[in-house]
């Protein structure tokens, strides 16, 4: 049941956002929100129940490289918890990637998305700061740009597989 739950979610994620179809886009659903790389997948068999989530960060500057590197391990000593996100280095591409899974159990666009949007506002400060600097904080909705809203189409468009 668990994977019939991700393709629904990927074909609401499709629909709502006007995404175009593809036959691999319950393999990997490739999405840009705010202008930053998303990946959604299936936890497969080892996470049946789960969506997972890759944010690309992008590739860290070299000049810094190692307090930057730091400041993103620091991230995950902040994020230790069960079922919390965490950061990785994509070997592949040197990118920073923020790997998240999220329950299968009662997700709904409109909740993923929401969450989906605060990664990519994290994602696009980071971008700003490399995280040496204090970031812009979230509202009250946990949104950094409040211009942008999770049920706007024109934030969220479909990217070729990264």
């Amino acid at each position: 049941m668990s994977y019939e739950k991700y393709c629904e979610l990927i074909d609401q994620i499709h629909t709502q956002y006007g995404l175009p179809d593809s036959e691999l886009k319950y393999e990997n659903c490739n999405l840009m929100l705010l202008d930053v790389p998303f990946t959604l997948a299936h936890g497969g068999q080892k996470h049946p129940n789960k969506l997972l989530v890759f944010c690309d960060f992008g590739e860290p500057p070299e000049e810094d490289r190692a307090a930057i590197l730091a400041k993103v391990l620091e991230g995950n000593m902040e994020l230790f918890a069960e079922d919390a996100g965490h950061f990785a280095i994509n070997a592949e591409t040197g990118h920073v990637l923020l790997m998240v899974k999220l329950s299968l159990e009662d997700i709904v666009t409109d909740s993923v998305m929401p969450v989906l949007m605060m990664y990519a506002g994290i994602a696009t400060e980071w971008g700003k700061t490399h995280f040496l600097r204090p970031m812009e904080l979230p509202d009250e909705n946990g949104i950094f740009h409040p211009a942008y809203t999770a049920n706007d189409p024109s934030t969220v468009t479909g990217a070729e597989p990264h």
